[in-house]
């Protein structure tokens, strides 16, 4: 059984899983850091005293930050079908 040669339409599907794909990866890495930022590095911070409780307050941008991320690549991947 010989393996059918890839056509034009074929490789133009895969690159745009190719492109999803690394989108995905860029959106899941914000998201996670921001979460990791919010939920361990800055309390850790604050708990230690290398920040002040001052500063440690601002960590709630951080909580809405990755909602965005998630409502962007919803909205990207809707608008994409």
């Amino acid at each position: 059984m010989d393996p059918q040669p890839l056509v034009a339409q074929t490789w133009d599907k895969l690159s745009e899983i190719v492109y999803f794909l690394w989108f995905f990866l860029a959106a899941m890495s914000a998201f996670g850091g921001s979460f990791l930022l919010a939920h361990a590095i800055i309390p850790s911070l604050v708990t230690t005293g290398h920040i002040s409780v001052r500063v440690g307050r601002f960590y709630d941008p951080f909580f809405i930050w990755p909602l965005c991320w998630l409502w962007g690549w919803q909205s990207f991947s809707w608008s994409r079908r």
